[in-house]
């Protein structure tokens, strides 16, 4: 019994000394990884330069974040001093920056996060080649180009649209034309602008085709390539509008006309961007020997591109960009004073038109004359595409030369300022748009007075076309900058997104919250050129804005669509009591103002008397007519309401 105690003592032993070793190698394991885990390859200095690289890149970031509040603050008030300006040409010109800005910026977005979805998963992850990768892109500009054809004709209402309303009040028939315009136009600029990125990608990847890319002579072959393509596609799309369009009665009626300008305004657009930008990119690939890629940067691994390209260009290649972006304003200018203006689609002014939205039947004269406008229309339309590809090369030229210039400067070398070049880049050349806008504006007031010359009114309107040109400069600087910032922020996604998914949410966040607002608040402006009228912010502002609605230069007086406008202001105050002053001293508000007319039968656009001018002595005049009138009118009714209850009793 002692020995077999004994023996399981001894047992015991053994077993502590074995946990006992196997704890010391445990922790001799432990020890051994934290060393190993302490250690560095590095020496002390290695060490304090790579601390102060890394607190470099961080006070980069806080520079860059600093440089965009402040200039996204700057950049907004600077909009509300212009789209407030006491000149009606530059309250436009603002508010068509602020749309045309938002509108490349949301499509821009859209379509960099889908076609980074297919590089990532299509083309990186089956390996194409250069030639298959061409085909897919062409492919992808297509389906944007056919759901942009596809989208306007619904929504313009050609099939179908006017027959559905036919039977509508006028006002009604308005009030929906009014609707599908707004709509028309924020999915035609949309989809043009994100057709023309999808345009400007397909075409650039044909450019950096081997035999395209072997040198800076051949790469301007794609440019008339891609032009070629372009007019065809404009004359497929074209012959199909014709045959819808004039399918039944021969005729163009007010929707489908909409449809074909808003259609042909947005395959301008298209040709526009894709021409200019192939032909900038041929010609920065001349000055400096790098061929820049579908997204016009310069990065390692292009033709002649090597690390830090942007930052190494020489003054003289800086020049040179500057001047071919000169180059193109003067050409701009020249081709409108030169040559004859039946060549420029100018844009209509519907207030000028007493056309009903649901009109009867067309007449033969009708027909003729939209078969005489039609003769030139083919030409019209390819000088029209060429002129907006030669403003858009100026925006582009003075877009990257201006960029070249900031890139020689230390502070915005380098991956981690690329933010900070972008937004700097984006805010200087906002200020000097508003700048020139002004100086422009005053010299085409000089040449737009009514008693000037001939060239000087054409060359009045090509002064505005340079001020158009440089709204688009820009549109694209503010696009690079928020792009750059997208890119910047889904390169450091977490799971459970990646950089393709991040990206493509940042995009979609940002569209899905721009562009309700802009269709619901600023294009509405726009279509309606409220820039006209002023603004009202107090009851004495109302008289004025009515007037102006209603006596515009624009608006032809006595037309059909002055007495519409009446009409809808009328309805518009429907349920608006006017306060009378009794003989009790008090205010009354038992009249009614109604749409449809006062008592005693005269409707509302009877009682409108134009004023020679804005006289608070013969508005009270015309105030006390119209109150007397009404009076009248009351007392009548209630004389023969008491004879219709007299003679009711008696029998």
């Amino acid at each position: 019994m002692v020995g077999g105690r004994q023996g399981a003592f001894l047992q015991f032993c053994r077993l502590v000394m074995l946990v006992r070793w196997h704890l010391k190698c445990v922790l001799a394991a432990v020890s051994l990884i934290s060393a190993a885990a302490q250690f560095t390859p590095y020496t002390h200095e290695q060490q304090v330069i790579i601390a102060k690289e890394t607190e470099a890149s961080n006070q980069a970031v806080g520079v860059s974040v600093a440089a965009t509040l402040i200039g996204a603050v700057s950049f907004i008030m600077c909009l509300y001093y212009f789209l407030n300006w006491h000149d009606e040409d530059i309250q436009k010109f603002s508010w068509e920056l602020l749309s045309s800005t938002i509108s490349i910026f949301c499509a821009v977005l859209m379509f960099q996060a889908f076609n980074d979805l297919v590089e990532a998963y299509i083309i990186d992850a089956f390996h194409l080649s250069i030639y298959e990768e061409a085909a897919l892109d062409l492919g992808h500009f297509l389906f944007w180009y056919v759901s942009l054809q596809v989208s306007l004709c619904k929504l313009s209402g050609a099939v179908g649209g006017v027959d559905a309303i036919k039977h509508l009040p006028f006002l009604e028939q308005e009030q929906d034309k009014d609707r599908r315009e707004v709509n028309l136009k924020c999915w035609s600029v949309l989809l043009a602008h994100l057709t023309g990125f999808a345009s400007i990608n397909a075409w650039g990847t044909v450019q950096h085709l081997p035999y395209f890319s072997s040198s800076p002579g051949r790469s301007f072959l794609s440019v008339p390539i891609a032009l070629v393509g372009q007019v065809c596609l404009q004359r497929i799309t074209d012959f199909f509008r014709e045959r819808i369009s004039l399918d039944g009665d021969g005729f163009k009626d007010l929707y489908e006309r909409m449809w074909d300008e808003e259609a042909e305004e947005a395959e301008n657009d298209v040709m526009g961007l894709t021409i200019s930008f192939c032909l900038t990119n041929a010609l920065r690939y001349t000055i400096s020997g790098c061929f820049p890629n579908q997204e016009g940067k310069e990065e390692p691994g292009g033709n002649g591109c090597y690390e830090d390209s942007l930052y190494t260009h020489t003054f003289e290649q800086k020049a040179q960009l500057q001047l071919l972006g000169l180059l193109f304003c003067f050409l701009i200018f020249m081709l409108r004073v030169c040559l004859p203006e039946w060549l420029f689609l100018e844009e209509e002014e519907e207030e000028d038109s007493d056309e009903d939205v649901g009109m009867e039947e067309p007449t033969q004269s009708a027909i003729l004359e939209q078969q005489e406008e039609s003769k030139w229309e083919f030409w019209k339309r390819l000088f029209e595409g060429c002129f907006t590809s030669i403003s858009m090369s100026f925006s582009w030229c003075a877009f990257f030369g201006v960029q070249m210039v900031l890139a020689g400067f230390k502070t915005f070398q380098g991956e981690a300022n690329a933010e900070l070049s972008q937004v700097v880049l984006a805010i200087s050349l906002s200020l000097s748009v508003f700048a020139f806008m002004v100086l422009l504006d005053k010299v085409a007031d000089a040449g737009g007075q009514p008693d000037a010359s001939n060239f000087a009114r054409k060359g009045a309107e090509g002064v505005r076309d340079i001020m158009t040109a440089f709204s688009l400069l820009v549109g694209f600087a503010w696009e690079q900058c928020f792009d750059q910032s997208v890119d910047s922020l889904a390169a450091v996604a977490k799971p459970p997104l990646n950089q393709h998914s991040a990206k493509l949410f940042l995009s979609v966040f940002c569209a899905s919250l721009l562009v309700p607002a802009w269709k619901a608040y600023i294009l509405p402006f726009i279509v309606a050129k409220g820039w006209r009228y002023g603004s009202c912010h107090h009851p004495d502002h109302i008289g004025h804005v009515i007037r102006q609605m209603i006596e515009h230069p624009d608006v032809v007086p006595g037309s059909k669509k002055q007495r519409a406008k009446i009409d809808r202001i009328m309805t518009g105050l429907q349920g608006v009591h006017y306060l009378s002053m009794g003989a009790d001293g008090k205010l009354h508000d038992d009249v009614l103002v109604g749409a449809g007319g006062q008592p005693g039968g005269e409707e509302i656009g009877d009682f409108y008397i134009e004023l020679p001018e804005v006289d608070v002595t013969a508005l009270k005049r015309e105030n006390r007519q119209l109150r007397q009138a009404l009076d009248k009118a009351n007392k009548e009714l209630q004389l023969k309401s008491k004879a219709l209850d007299v003679i009711t009793a008696l029998r």
